[in-house]
């Protein structure tokens, strides 16, 4: 497909992304996909294009979209001692028993 016919095809498109406010996380996310996949191809197929740059623009203002707007923890440090870590000791408590059986019988 020749530049001039990819541009054409996706640029309405780009245009509703780019002005568009949409708020629903798989509407966003499934605009970002495509975004991806345009850019794989425009790099692919025109590596020294400007439109790498506009798309490649526009799929970074998409992920800032995505993963920037998440809630951060304020003490991540205690979340992993008070939340993650039991957790994960718990899930895996049978290997933990097994592993200290074995390295007690090797002491021994």
């Amino acid at each position: 497909m020749r530049e001039s016919n990819f541009i054409d095809k996706n640029f309405k498109r780009w245009e509703e992304i780019e002005n568009d406010l949409k708020t629903d996380p798989d509407e966003i996310s499934s605009d970002f996909i495509d975004l991806m996949n345009d850019l794989s191809y425009a790099q692919t197929h025109y590596p020294h294009s400007k439109i790498n740059e506009y798309v490649n623009s526009l799929s970074s203002r998409v992920y800032k979209k995505i993963f920037l707007q998440q809630k951060q923890d304020k003490n991540p440090f205690y979340h992993f001692w008070v939340k993650d870590f039991p957790l994960t000791i718990g899930h895996n408590i049978r290997v933990l028993w097994v592993a200290t059986a074995i390295f007690l019988l090797s002491v021994f």
